[in-house]
């Protein structure tokens, strides 16, 4: 965003080869998901990043919802193709407070000690107090849950919005299982 291209010169002339193919790969990521686009001379912002950075005027903003949106959109080539599970402890954290949720369709206030019971139960790993902590502070900082005291719970709005896409789903039936064999 700073100049406004990557040059292919520079990727090119100045980094070893191991460092040149996980760089182009994520270029190609980014290119699939409109955040840059392929010029002759190298990489320019795509409509995505461009529409970002009319809305958006500080750095840090663009930088988060730009994360959020590869994300969303791409968790799992990070996680399978890049190998990045930095965020897959935080997205459980996440699962564990509003699985709970979804299931009675009502806010659940729960402790932190419930939280990391509720992680050794469904991950089969302990959690560590401290990066536990450092999790919620993260996902309530950035909005994805709420804190009230010590206990923490969903959003309201977005578990509304994860019930509403729960209802419109079709329940499984034996007869689904059925026609996979």
């Amino acid at each position: 965003m700073e100049f406004g291209e990557i040059k292919n010169i520079e990727i090119s002339r100045y980094m070893p080869s191991r460092l040149k193919t996980k760089l182009i790969r994520y270029l190609s990521l980014l290119e699939g998901l409109d955040i840059i686009r392929q010029t002759e001379i190298g990489y320019k912002m795509g409509n995505v990043l461009v529409n970002m950075e009319k809305r958006l005027k500080d750095d840090e903003d663009i930088r988060l919802v730009l994360l959020s949106y590869i994300i969303k959109n791409r968790y799992l080539t990070l996680k399978d193709v890049f190998k990045l599970t930095i965020l897959e402890k935080t997205i459980n954290i996440d699962n564990i407070i509003y699985l709970p949720e979804l299931l009675l369709e009502e806010p659940i206030h729960r402790k932190r000690i419930t939280i990391a019971n509720s992680y050794k139960h469904h991950y089969n790993k302990n959690i560590n107090s401290l990066h536990l902590t450092r999790i919620l502070k993260r996902l309530e900082r950035c909005g994805a849950i709420h804190r009230v005291g010590d206990k923490y719970l969903g959003q309201d709005h977005l578990r509304e919005d994860m019930l509403v896409k729960k209802r419109g789903l079709q329940p499984l039936t034996i007869t689904h299982f059925s026609n996979l064999s």
